[in-house]
């Protein structure tokens, strides 16, 4: 049970699950028919549901579940920056601060389910180089690891239901959030400052490829992609494959991400490896790995990155401006 105050009413008891027995609808597009401020507040309050949903009574599988609700919660943070100056600064300020800090709260749990994975990975790729002798224990290692990571977050520290209470106030926050402006201005300076962010992490990454440089420029793509995937509807055509590109980039560096993560996992863990020479040989394949998806995010980020962020905002603006008219033209 999630007790709720409103400022203004009597508190608000929600029971776990109550009013969701089916994950909520969560479309994260505009809808041309609705006035843009409506289709915005609609976006937020479905991933905010959606959010609350997994953290309470999550139907998929837990990683699942935890994944999930830590993506709503990064595409939340990815509309409000996208609406930022539109919004009272400090209202900005604080629901940014939410959506970053509740996603942290899931992050270990996330990054632990995910080692594995990206263990796997490197297998796959690199099957002629690696006995499976010699990586059993190590992915056993890491699967108790994140089921260790589970016991003390969620099991003893109960982290869930503490972040589904702060969910719950958040959504009504979010509910009594104001928005006026009713054309494309609404979106234009978030979306340059997105754009031109991104360009700049991207150059800073291969000025100096360091795994925080990197990790800079994927969560700059990643907020991009989602702003993208919010504005498809202006023109499904082209923007539909933007949004291929940015999710093509984004698992590129996703999975370089990992692989920096995975590295830093076994080194701080020797004791999951028979030999030190284990640990030298997985890190000589990670570097290549690394280096091998470093190169071909350059090729697919020159091209997304290839407009002015003054041009990529005029020419979104114009696909805007084109709705717009064919939509008073039916009317």
């Amino acid at each position: 049970m999630i007790r709720v105050q409103d400022q203004a009413d009597d508190p608000i008891v929600i029971e776990v699950g109550e009013g969701f027995p089916q994950p909520p609808s969560t479309s994260y597009r505009l809808d041309p028919a609705e006035a843009l401020p409506v289709s915005l507040k609609r976006i937020l309050l479905e991933q905010i549901d959606r959010a609350y949903w997994q953290l309470t009574v999550p139907h998929d599988h837990r990683d699942v579940a935890v994944h999930d609700a830590r993506k709503c919660l990064k595409k939340t943070r990815a509309v409000l920056r996208l609406i930022r100056d539109e919004m009272d600064p400090e209202v900005y300020r604080r629901e940014n601060i939410f959506c970053r800090d509740a996603a942290r709260e899931l992050s270990a749990l996330r990054s632990s389910a995910v080692m594995a994975e990206t263990l796997h990975a490197l297998v796959e790729r690199y099957r002629a180089e690696l006995a499976p002798e010699e990586i059993e224990p190590v992915r056993a290692g890491l699967m108790a690891m994140h089921e260790h990571a589970w016991r003390e977050l969620v099991d003893d520290g109960d982290v869930l239901t503490q972040l589904a209470a702060g969910v719950a106030q958040d959504r009504l926050r979010i509910q009594n959030l104001l928005l006026e402006v009713e054309d494309f201005s609404m979106l234009r300076r978030g979306l340059k400052r997105s754009y031109r962010r991104g360009y700049r992490s991207m150059q800073a990454a291969y000025a100096d490829p360091s795994t925080e440089n990197f990790h800079q420029w994927r969560k700059r793509v990643k907020y991009l992609r989602y702003q993208m995937r919010v504005l498809r509807p202006l023109w499904e055509g082209p923007m539909q494959s933007l949004c291929g590109e940015l999710d093509a980039l984004s698992d590129l560096l996703g999975r370089e991400h990992d692989l920096a993560e995975l590295y830093g996992v076994l080194v701080a863990n020797p004791h999951i490896f028979h030999q030190e020479s284990q640990i030298n040989h997985l890190d000589l394949l990670i570097t290549w790995y690394r280096f091998a998806l470093q190169v071909e995010a350059r090729a697919l980020g020159l091209r997304i990155y290839a407009e002015s962020p003054k041009a990529f905002v005029k020419r979104l603006s114009g696909y805007w401006e084109a709705l717009q008219a064919q939509k008073t033209d039916k009317g």
